[in-house]
């Protein structure tokens, strides 16, 4: 599972990087912050600070091609678990947070 609420959300820039990947996306909530740096959006996570709409990628796929993903974040973005609150539940995730915290 990952989360996106950036470049490679269904509809943004990026999203070519995961747009070969089967599986089902969901909408989903967290809560946290999110900032721009240098133009780019980057999540910290922070409890009961706000809730942030975001989409869910629940992928098979997904193992073969973290190494990928990963590289393409760059050393900004850290991938971490996270809990996350969709239409059928709480789930936990992956999502590319700031390397920063």
């Amino acid at each position: 599972k990952l989360v996106t609420y950036g470049t490679l959300a269904p509809g943004r820039p990026n999203h070519h990087i995961l747009s070969d990947l089967q599986g089902d996306w969901k909408n989903c909530t967290l809560e946290g912050h999110l900032e721009e740096v240098d133009g780019l959006p980057i999540f910290r996570w922070q409890a009961s600070v706000r809730t942030i709409e975001a989409s869910l990628l629940l992928s098979p796929d997904l193992p073969r091609r973290w190494r990928q993903i990963d590289r393409f974040e760059g050393s900004s973005y850290k991938r971490r678990l996270i809990t996350v609150a969709t239409d059928v539940g709480i789930s936990v995730a992956n999502i590319y947070a700031s390397a920063l915290h």
